[in-house]
């Protein structure tokens, strides 16, 4: 039986591994085609089903097609089946740092018709000093209606080894976000749609930097109290950040801000709340990147983030924190001194 959706997950980090994966099982719905940039890496995870970088000792499910030449897999990936009988989708699941090349080079080729372009990315850029979300950029190659943004509490390694979860899928278009949701709900895996995109990207970016404060918190052996007072005040300057934009004030109880900042700033598997820990214990940025080996959007969003609240007028205490910290400019002990040492306020 011919595969009805066709997926193109363009990424092959640990979250775009093991997204592709994950939907490889669902053989009678999707034929999914992964693509790595690196040339060795991908040969590696096609023959020997793993990604031994990013998610060592986690299978590849066998019906992935990997490769690095990215021509040939978007033929492959066209001529799978009758297009005139099926939906077509491209994931994005690179780093803000790569998401424009990978945009820019997507321009050579011919889509077919219904096609979604969603992004997984969560982070930001900027141009001009302005902040630009993926979305955004997606925005001038493709058609608004049909684009998404994928968010919510999802660690690879719990993905690709089929546990349940959740997530939010957002676009300016009800309907695609709602066609995109149905069509990736199964499995084990529960897909809300949402209309707020902004709302969505906002809080994918914030809760890394909030998970790094929380790992910081953890790193000084704060408490539980602690923790639990740092992530409903990040949650805070999240929906604050957020309204101010223009996003809706509800989506930041939904599963891309309230489900993700929690995961992200408990969970052991967590990057962002790593950096936090090493950063506790008066590592510098430079040197706890290099040795983990992962992109931490948090530390690469953290000046954009604070940079535009500050030019609209939103005060950010715990995101303003991060950024001191993670650019060496003050301690963790000085930073937690300076947040509680802030003049009082009312809590709305």
């Amino acid at each position: 039986m011919l595969a009805k959706t066709k997926i193109l997950v363009l990424g092959g980090g640990a979250w775009g591994t093991a997204f592709a994966s994950r939907l490889s099982a669902r053989e009678k719905d999707f034929s999914v085609f992964l693509w790595s940039r690196d040339a060795r890496a991908s040969a590696e995870i096609q023959k020997e089903r793993e990604n031994k970088r990013y998610l060592p000792g986690m299978t590849v499910h066998d019906r992935l097609e990997v490769s690095s030449n990215l021509e040939t897999l978007f033929e492959n990936w066209q001529q799978s089946t009758n297009k005139t009988h099926c939906d077509y989708i491209i994931f994005i699941a690179v780093p803000s740092s790569g998401f424009l090349d990978i945009c820019s080079y997507l321009k050579i080729f011919d889509f077919p018709q219904r096609m979604k372009v969603v992004s997984l990315c969560k982070g930001v850029m900027e141009c001009d000093e302005q902040i630009v979300w993926p979305t955004q950029i997606l925005g001038e190659f493709f058609d608004e209606s049909d684009i998404c943004v994928l968010s919510g509490p999802s660690f690879a390694k719990e993905v690709i080894q089929g546990l349940p979860f959740a997530l939010t899928c957002a676009c300016k278009n009800i309907s695609s976000a709602r066609e995109v949701a149905k069509l990736l709900s199964g499995n084990g895996v529960r897909v809300y749609a949402e209309q707020d995109v902004l709302g969505v990207e906002i809080a994918g970016v914030m809760k890394n930097i909030i998970a790094i404060a929380a790992g910081v918190c953890d790193g000084l052996n704060l408490g539980y109290n602690a923790r639990a007072s740092l992530i409903t005040r990040g949650l805070a300057e999240t929906s604050r950040f957020g309204e101010a934009l223009g996003a809706h004030p509800q989506t930041f109880l939904g599963l891309s801000a309230l489900g993700d900042i929690v995961l992200t700033a408990t969970g052991s598997l967590s990057r962002n709340r790593s950096v936090g820990l090493d950063l506790a214990e008066g590592k510098s940025t430079e040197l706890i990147l290099r040795d983990l080996g992962h992109v931490a959007e948090g530390v690469n969003s953290v000046s954009k983030i604070l940079r535009c609240a500050k030019s609209i007028g939103v005060s950010l205490p715990i995101t303003s924190g991060v950024n001191s910290l993670v650019n060496g400019n003050l301690t963790a002990v000085e930073i937690v001194k300076e947040l509680l040492a802030r003049d009082q306020t009312d809590e709305r």
